[in-house]
Protein backbone atom coordinates (compact mmCIF):
# COMPACT_ATOMS: atom_id res chain seq x y z
CA UNK A 1 0.00 0.00 0.00
CA UNK A 2 1.29 3.31 -1.15
CA UNK A 3 1.13 6.10 1.58
CA UNK A 4 1.73 9.90 0.32
CA UNK A 5 2.00 13.07 1.66
CA UNK A 6 -1.54 13.95 0.79
CA UNK A 7 -2.87 10.88 2.53
CA UNK A 8 -0.83 11.60 5.92
CA UNK A 9 -1.86 15.15 5.44
CA UNK A 10 -5.61 14.30 5.02
CA UNK A 11 -5.62 12.15 8.14
CA UNK A 12 -3.48 15.08 10.48
CA UNK A 13 -6.18 17.38 9.56
CA UNK A 14 -9.28 14.73 10.30
CA UNK A 15 -8.06 13.69 13.37
CA UNK A 16 -7.07 17.44 14.76
CA UNK A 17 -10.26 18.24 14.06
CA UNK A 18 -11.98 15.38 15.55
CA UNK A 19 -9.81 15.97 18.64
CA UNK A 20 -11.06 19.75 18.46
CA UNK A 21 -14.48 18.79 18.37
CA UNK A 22 -14.55 16.31 20.96
CA UNK A 23 -12.78 18.98 23.25
CA UNK A 24 -15.57 21.36 22.68
CA UNK A 25 -18.28 18.79 23.28
CA UNK A 26 -16.50 17.83 26.16
CA UNK A 27 -16.25 21.12 27.88
CA UNK A 28 -19.50 22.58 26.68
CA UNK A 29 -20.77 23.99 30.50
CA UNK A 30 -24.32 23.46 29.36
CA UNK A 31 -23.72 19.79 27.69
CA UNK A 32 -25.96 21.00 25.01
CA UNK A 33 -23.09 20.57 21.92
CA UNK A 34 -23.19 17.57 19.88
CA UNK A 35 -21.09 16.41 16.93
CA UNK A 36 -24.25 17.26 14.87
CA UNK A 37 -24.71 20.68 16.06
CA UNK A 38 -21.63 21.77 15.35
CA UNK A 39 -21.03 19.97 11.99
CA UNK A 40 -24.79 20.35 10.86
CA UNK A 41 -23.69 19.83 6.97
CA UNK A 42 -21.26 19.38 4.30
CA UNK A 43 -20.73 23.51 4.15
CA UNK A 44 -19.93 23.34 8.17
CA UNK A 45 -17.59 20.61 7.56
CA UNK A 46 -15.66 22.35 4.34
CA UNK A 47 -15.64 25.51 6.47
CA UNK A 48 -13.94 23.57 9.39
CA UNK A 49 -11.10 21.67 7.29
CA UNK A 50 -10.43 25.01 5.27
CA UNK A 51 -9.81 26.72 8.48
CA UNK A 52 -7.16 23.82 9.43
CA UNK A 53 -5.64 23.95 6.01
CA UNK A 54 -5.23 27.94 5.66
CA UNK A 55 -2.91 27.12 8.56
CA UNK A 56 -0.50 24.51 6.48
CA UNK A 57 1.41 27.46 4.59
CA UNK A 58 3.62 26.01 1.79
CA UNK A 59 6.77 26.92 3.93
CA UNK A 60 5.95 24.03 5.73
CA UNK A 61 7.36 21.42 3.11
CA UNK A 62 10.65 23.63 2.85
CA UNK A 63 13.38 23.28 4.04
CA UNK A 64 13.33 19.62 5.22
CA UNK A 65 16.46 17.97 7.08
CA UNK A 66 18.13 15.04 6.27
CA UNK A 67 15.97 12.98 8.50
CA UNK A 68 13.13 13.65 6.06
CA UNK A 69 14.30 13.71 2.77
CA UNK A 70 13.69 10.58 0.70
CA UNK A 71 10.58 10.14 2.90
CA UNK A 72 10.62 6.27 2.74
CA UNK A 73 6.94 5.90 4.28
CA UNK A 74 8.19 3.88 8.04
CA UNK A 75 5.68 4.43 10.57
CA UNK A 76 8.13 6.59 12.52
CA UNK A 77 8.79 9.04 9.77
CA UNK A 78 4.83 8.63 8.83
CA UNK A 79 4.19 9.33 12.83
CA UNK A 80 6.42 12.11 13.10
CA UNK A 81 4.97 13.87 9.57
CA UNK A 82 1.63 13.90 11.07
CA UNK A 83 2.62 15.42 14.36
CA UNK A 84 4.03 18.27 12.73
CA UNK A 85 0.90 18.55 10.49
CA UNK A 86 -1.01 18.08 13.52
CA UNK A 87 1.27 20.96 15.78
CA UNK A 88 0.93 23.37 13.13
CA UNK A 89 -2.68 23.32 11.90
CA UNK A 90 -3.59 22.82 15.77
CA UNK A 91 -1.88 26.25 16.51
CA UNK A 92 0.45 24.66 18.99
CA UNK A 93 3.48 25.50 17.40
CA UNK A 94 4.33 27.84 14.53
CA UNK A 95 6.27 26.99 11.07
CA UNK A 96 9.34 28.61 11.99
CA UNK A 97 9.33 27.30 15.61
CA UNK A 98 9.46 23.65 14.40
CA UNK A 99 12.53 24.62 12.35
CA UNK A 100 14.30 26.67 14.60
CA UNK A 101 17.42 24.70 15.54
CA UNK A 102 17.81 23.67 18.89
CA UNK A 103 16.44 21.02 21.18
CA UNK A 104 12.67 21.77 20.13
CA UNK A 105 13.64 21.69 16.53
CA UNK A 106 11.35 18.81 14.93
CA UNK A 107 12.60 15.46 13.67
CA UNK A 108 11.42 16.82 9.56
CA UNK A 109 13.76 19.82 9.86
CA UNK A 110 17.12 17.95 11.63
CA UNK A 111 19.86 17.46 9.70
Amino acid sequence: MRVTLTNLTQEAVLETMRDALQNEIKNDPDQKKSMKQLLPDIDAFKARIDFYIRRLKPEFFNDWGDKAKGFDGSKAVKDEYKEAVALVIGGDRSIDSLKKSGSNQHLLYQD
